[in-house]
C-alpha cells in the first residue's frame, strides 16, 4: 500500500473506467504509474472518481512531493501548458504521474486531453 506524496495519508486503489487508479484517503489526489494516466485519457474518463479543485487541494498543489514508488524520489513539477492552476508532479526515475484532488477534470473538461497527452509522452 502506497502513501500519498503530499499529506503521508494511505492511498487506495479505485477503478476507473477499468484502470486501477490509487487515490488518497485525505486529500483526494490521484497516482498513475506510468503509462496508466495516458491510457485513462485516450479512454472515457469518470470524473465522479476525481473531484473539484478548492483552497486545500490549491495548497496541496504548491508543495513539493515524494515518489509513492521510488522512495524518495523527489517528484519534479511540470506545467501543463493546458491550464496555469494545473501543475503535473512527475517521477522522472518510473514516469508515475500525481494529480492534486480537480486538477484531472480541469484539464478533461477544460478540452485539454490531447495536450497533456502530448506532455506525457
Amino acid at each position: 500500500m502506497y502513501q500519498c506524496p503530499k499529506c503521508n495519508s494511505r492511498l487506495d486503489i479505485i477503478l476507473n473506467n477499468d484502470i486501477r487508479v490509487d487515490k488518497c484517503t485525505q486529500c483526494g489526489g490521484m497516482w498513475f504509474d506510468k503509462g496508466e494516466l495516458v491510457k485513462l485519457l485516450t479512454g472515457d474518463v469518470d470524473l465522479s472518481t476525481d473531484g473539484s479543485s478548492d483552497n486545500e487541494s490549491f495548497e496541496m498543489n504548491k508543495k513539493d512531493g515524494e515518489c509513492p514508488l521510488c522512495n524518495g524520489s523527489i517528484l519534479v513539477k511540470v506545467e501543463s501548458n493546458t491550464s496555469e492552476n494545473v501543475i503535473i508532479d512527475m517521477c522522472k526515475s518510473c514516469g508515475g504521474v500525481w494529480l492534486d484532488r480537480g486538477e484531472l477534470t480541469s484539464l478533461v473538461l477544460g478540452n485539454k486531453k490531447e495536450a497533456l497527452l502530448e506532455l506525457l509522452k
